[in-house]
């Protein structure tokens, strides 16, 4: 009787954990490409435009545009479809951040294919906002 309450428990505890690895891993997520001098050629070579995502971790709104707005359904496909996303850490890319003013956090800078900036979005915007910005 004590073998078959202890199969069942681990059947419990395999069940839970599996319930917990699917959540934290959307199957419809952004794949983020974290920030190099390369980002650019490799984006024009897959024929996308560039959107940049400067960001830290301790910015608790860039936290909540992660959570919030870059893991909307339509924001995820839209992005995925049609851009190369990459993500800034602003605290270990200082250069980068001050070449593309990031000042205020988060923004996000869009660029043609060709890497010339077209857009830039300073401050936290929800999903709605950012798909009106991303067509």
């Amino acid at each position: 009787m004590k073998k078959y309450i202890f199969l069942a428990g681990l059947l419990i505890l395999a069940g839970v954990i599996s319930a917990i690895f699917y959540i934290s891993k959307p199957a419809n997520a952004i794949v983020w490409h974290e920030y190099s001098g390369h980002v650019f050629e490799q984006a024009k070579k897959d024929h996308r435009q560039v959107i940049l995502f400067g960001q830290s971790d301790t910015c608790p709104w860039c936290q909540q545009m992660e959570k919030v707005t870059f893991s909307d359904n339509s924001v995820v496909s839209l992005i995925n479809a049609n851009y190369f996303p990459v993500i800034l850490d602003v605290n270990k890319y200082i250069d980068a951040a001050i070449k593309y003013q990031m000042m205020d956090l988060p923004t996000v800078v869009i660029f043609d294919i060709n890497g010339k900036p077209t857009k830039t979005i300073t401050g936290y915007i929800g999903p709605s906002d950012m798909i009106k910005n991303l067509k």
